[in-house]
């Protein structure tokens, strides 16, 4: 006997159409993201991607589905951000990744920091990868509070063996999250953390703490705050963060939570 089918319970809900599409959506997200990571892990981390173009086009797809939903309050997006994150893709310099960059390039404009930029991307390098190692952002909001601190860290090796120099530069900021998942950032202090040089300079340089803010600062015309750089969180999830910088947003980083 052919059972017959019972039309109300065939009829979905408005409540059940929105969960298939997000389900749906969230799966599309997903694999998405994966075909994000696997292109940063052939790519040295987009420094070499012959195919940059269908990258960011990839990675405007994910910034496209986020911009579906509502956009984070400054509250949540502090949430979100809070913790630790990995560089695992850059459309420039890894060390552009960097809070102390992101103000040494308001403090000199664009069109100045670039050639300097470039220069110091092909320093005397350690390994085929080139001079970077691991770039690191460690973002941290008491609760309840919008205005944190950012430390970034940048591993470094020049010239290779026993003569060579190694370390981790380690920048601080303030930041401040915006609406619309702007992040207000502005460089205080840099030093390098870990050095190796010999003679025990490495532990002498350790103690120095630069206080780029000022600097970067007098030479905008200003105080600290005449650096401060408004970066743009496009897209943010569990894992991954879309992070974008410059005068023209086009500088992408892509992070994952480390912790």
């Amino acid at each position: 006997e052919e059972s017959e089918v019972d039309c109300e319970e065939a009829r979905s809900s408005p409540a059940d159409s929105r969960s298939a599409w997000a389900a749906a959506a969230a799966a599309v997200r997903a694999a998405d993201v994966r075909e994000l990571l696997s292109v940063a892990a052939a790519t040295n981390r987009g420094q070499q991607d012959s195919n940059r173009a269908n990258t960011l086009a990839l990675i405007n797809e994910l910034e496209r589905e986020a911009t579906q939903g509502t956009p984070p309050a400054s509250q949540s997006l502090a949430d979100s951000l809070n913790g630790e994150w990995v560089l695992l893709y850059a459309s420039v310099e890894l060390f552009r990744a960097s809070a102390f960059f992101w103000s040494f390039q308001r403090a000199f404009g664009e069109q100045l920091s670039s050639p300097i930029f470039a220069f110091t991307a092909a320093l005397p390098i350690a390994g085929t990868s080139g001079p970077f190692g691991r770039v690191k952002q460690t973002l941290s909001f008491p609760p309840g509070s919008t205005t944190g601190e950012l430390v970034s860290e940048v591993e470094m090796e020049l010239f290779g063996g026993l003569g060579g120099a190694r370390g981790v530069v380690t920048s601080a900021a303030t930041v401040e999250t915006l609406e619309e998942g702007r992040l207000s950032s502005t460089a205080t202090t840099t030093r390098v953390c870990g050095s190796a040089l010999p003679l025990g300079a490495g532990a002498a340089l350790e103690n120095v703490v630069a206080p780029v803010g000022d600097v970067f600062g007098a030479i905008a015309g200003g105080d600290s705050s005449a650096t401060a750089v408004v970066a743009q969180t496009t897209f943010v999830s569990d894992d991954v963060r879309v992070l974008r910088t410059g005068d023209n947003l086009d500088q992408v980083f892509v992070f994952a939570r480390a912790s």
